[in-house]
């Protein structure tokens, strides 16, 4: 099994994400995606067969004057994805503060616009949470998302990406050395189990999503295929 997908295929699970009927409002209102710095995927890159777990957050609004947001928090470390169980958070995850949310036109041709045109917001930080705060979140995407409903999408509250196969997150940060951020967003798969899916996707040191490297070849994305 692999991971990796090409631009075309991530392109359609995004837009499939954007245009749902019910996604619409989320990409629009309440998170598209985010961004990561390149030093938080290098922890993902040595030799060992560990994953890449993401857990999928529905963060609540502390006053009315903020927004719901979906993001995801990633363990801080890899770890190696039991069989039988789902794992527990460890104490301390990361997330993004390049939240970002979709503002295009709601076509596929607008989608595609908002992605080659997308540029990162300077600077990038990744923030540290804890385990309440992101056992919270994720029960809450599960009991309560979208808002008023229990989830129709996922079962789940994690995901992760295997890294066993030909060692991909390892592969994927080091496809060129162009690559000076990772994004990811999400899309939708409808014939999925879980049918939201994290994609991540090279950034450029000028923050624009890579769809091409300087010498003409085509990256690769990483999509989430598990569980």
């Amino acid at each position: 099994m692999t991971y990796k997908i090409p631009i075309s295929e991530a392109l359609t699970l995004i837009t499939d994400f954007i245009l749902h009927p019910q996604l619409s409002a989320v990409a629009k209102g309440m998170g598209l995606g985010g961004t990561f710095t390149k030093s938080t995927f290098l922890q993902f890159t040595d030799d060992r067969s560990e994953s890449l777990l993401l857990w999928y957050c529905f963060q609540r609004p502390v006053d009315e004057s903020e927004q719901e947001k979906l993001l995801i928090a990633l363990e801080n470390h890899p770890v190696i994805i039991p069989d039988e169980n789902p794992p527990k958070p460890s104490p301390l995850q990361i997330i993004s503060s390049d939240h970002f949310l979709f503002d295009g036109q709601g076509t596929s041709a607008g989608v595609t616009d908002f992605f080659e045109n997308q540029s990162i917001r300077v600077p990038i930080i990744d923030i540290t949470i804890n385990r309440i705060l992101t056992r919270v979140w994720m029960y809450d995407f599960i009991e309560d998302f979208p808002p008023g409903r229990l989830n129709p999408f996922n079962n789940n509250t994690y995901a992760y990406i295997n890294n066993t196969t030909d060692f991909e997150i390892q592969a994927f940060i080091k496809q060129s050395d162009e690559i000076a951020a990772v994004r990811y967003f999400f899309g939708f798969d409808d014939k999925a189990i879980n049918k939201i899916k994290v994609i991540f996707v090279p950034v450029d040191a000028a923050g624009k999503n890579i769809t091409r490297f300087a010498d003409g070849s085509e990256p690769y994305y990483l999509d989430r295929a598990q569980p």
